[in-house]
């Protein structure tokens, strides 16, 4: 159901059952279009120019050494509810995916490879420390998918989110 329009659907067929539609669990090209329509990433790239343009975070900046990236969210990020969405809730996706007890292994080593740590520095400014320069750190980190932690906090991730999964940020729930 739209969000945006308040009715609008979008139906989509499948052959059988998904053992998970929590991309971050069951990573499959319908649980990436459904986690794509229901949470945001942090910036995205244009399909045609490719340029970085905001989602979550309306400002960004990388440091002259390249390994620090910091990401300002945007004040108008909302989750379906109406609250904000906080740099809390980056760190508390980035921590929910590198802790060994979920089954985010696929995403996990690659960040693992990528980042030191996600450290919150206030409410709206999160930072991204990369372990060394590489040229894919950067688009790693920007396009991290936000979940809201006051939903997901205190949960089984790996059962609790597979066939229902709470309302994010973006136009669909």
């Amino acid at each position: 159901k739209s969000r945006i329009t308040g009715g609008n659907q979008i139906n989509f067929g499948v052959q059988g059952i998904p053992a998970s539609l929590n991309m971050y669990i069951d990573y499959n090209t319908f649980s990436i279009t459904v986690c794509s329509m229901m949470y945001e990433s942090l910036l995205e790239r244009d399909p045609t120019t490719l340029e970085i343009r905001g989602k979550l975070a309306n400002e960004w900046k990388v440091d002259n050494d390249n390994l620090l990236y910091t990401f300002y969210l945007d004040p108008n990020a909302k989750w379906a509810d109406g609250s904000p969405v906080t740099s809390a809730d980056v760190v508390f996706t980035f921590d929910t995916i590198m802790n060994p007890a979920n089954l985010t292994s696929l995403f996990r080593a690659g960040y693992e490879d990528c980042f030191e740590y996600v450290r919150a520095i206030d409410e709206r400014t999160v930072v991204f420390k990369a372990r060394n320069k590489r040229w894919l750190n950067f688009d790693e980190a920007m396009s991290l998918t936000v979940l809201p932690k006051y939903l997901f906090d205190g949960k089984d991730f790996n059962k609790d989110f597979n066939i229902t999964l709470p309302p994010g940020s973006g136009p669909y729930e």
